[in-house]
C-alpha cells in the first residue's frame, strides 16, 4: 500500500512539472514574439512612405503628409485646378444625339406629365372608355372618371359614381390597351364568328364590349355589339381571344374598386 501511494504522488510531481515546464516555454515565446510585433507594426509604419514613394515615382519624402493621400505631391489648393482640366479634357456631349430619336418619343421625353410603366412611357393624353355587360349596361370613362353600374334601373343616378384610376390603374390599362393595337382591329367587331362562318353563335340575353383608345390626338373604337355572353364559347382565333382577355381584365379591375363596391345591388336582372 506505501508503494503505491508513493507511486501515485511521484506520478503526480512528474504530470505538475511538465505543466509548469509547458507555462514556462509558453510564457518566453509570448515574450519573445510581443517585440517582435511591435518591431515589424513601427518598421512598416515607418518604412510606408518610402515604399509608396519609390513605387509611385515620386522622391523619398520624410514622413506620411496630407499631400502623399491627395496625390503625386500637390498641395490641397492644387486639386481645384486638376478637376477644372479634367472636366474641360472630356468630350463635349452630342448635341444632335438626341435628335436620331422618333419625334413621337421627343415628345414624350420632354413632357414632364408623361409616366413610366414596365412597358415604357405613358402617354400623358392616353385615356380610354369601356362599356360592357349586358345589353352594355356598365360604363367607364377615365377621362372624366364617371363609372355607371347599370343604366337599367328606376333610378339610374343612384348606380353612378366617379373613380380616378391609380397609377398601377393606369399603367396596367395602358399594357392592356396599347398591347391589343386597337387600330388593327374592325370597327364593328364579333371575337366569336369569324366573318366567313357558316354558323353564328349567339346568346339570349346578349351582351356588348366597346372599347375606346384616345392617345397621341386620336381616337380609335371598336364596337361588339349583341355578341355572346362571355364564358359561352371562346374567341374564334387568337387575336379574338387577346381582344376578350383584355376586356375581361378590364372589367374585374374596375368592378374590384371601392367606389365599384360602394354602389347598391342590381335592381334587375336577366335571365
Amino acid at each position: 500500500m506505501k508503494e503505491l501511494n508513493e507511486y501515485t504522488e511521484e506520478l503526480h510531481r512528474r504530470v505538475e512539472l511538465k505543466v509548469q515546464t509547458r507555462r514556462q516555454h509558453q510564457r518566453r515565446l509570448l515574450a519573445a514574439c510581443v517585440p517582435l510585433a511591435l518591431v515589424l507594426v513601427l518598421g512598416t509604419a515607418l518604412a510606408w512612405p518610402r515604399l509608396a514613394a519609390r513605387f509611385g515615382g515620386e522622391e523619398p519624402r520624410d514622413g506620411l503628409t496630407c499631400e502623399g493621400v491627395i496625390g503625386a505631391g500637390q498641395a490641397p489648393d492644387e486639386i481645384p485646378e486638376l478637376a477644372t482640366e479634367q472636366k474641360e479634357a472630356l468630350p463635349e456631349p452630342d448635341a444632335g444625339a438626341a435628335s436620331t430619336l422618333p419625334h413621337d418619343e421627343l415628345e414624350l421625353i420632354d413632357d414632364p406629365q408623361s409616366e413610366w410603366n414596365a412597358e415604357g412611357i405613358i402617354p400623358s393624353d392616353f385615356s380610354f372608355r369601356f362599356v360592357w355587360g349586358c345589353y352594355g349596361i356598365s360604363s367607364y370613362d377615365s377621362e372624366s372618371g364617371k363609372l355607371v353600374k347599370t343604366t337599367d334601373a328606376t333610378r339610374p343616378e343612384d348606380y353612378m359614381t366617379t373613380h380616378t384610376l391609380t397609377r398601377e390603374e393606369r399603367a396596367e390599362a395602358w399594357s392592356l390597351l396599347s398591347a391589343l393595337e386597337l387600330e388593327h382591329y374592325p370597327a364593328d367587331y364579333d371575337p366569336y364568328n369569324a366573318p366567313d362562318a357558316e354558323q353564328r353563335m349567339a346568346s339570349e340575353p346578349s351582351r356588348d364590349l366597346v372599347l375606346t383608345l384616345r392617345v397621341d390626338g386620336s381616337e380609335t373604337t371598336v364596337s361588339c355589339r349583341e355578341i355572346c355572353l362571355g364564358g359561352v364559347v371562346r374567341g374564334y382565333d387568337e387575336k379574338a381571344r387577346a381582344f376578350l382577355a383584355a376586356c375581361d381584365r378590364l372589367e374585374r379591375l374596375l368592378t374590384g374598386t371601392p367606389e365599384w363596391q360602394a354602389l347598391p345591388d342590381y335592381e334587375f336582372y336577366y335571365e
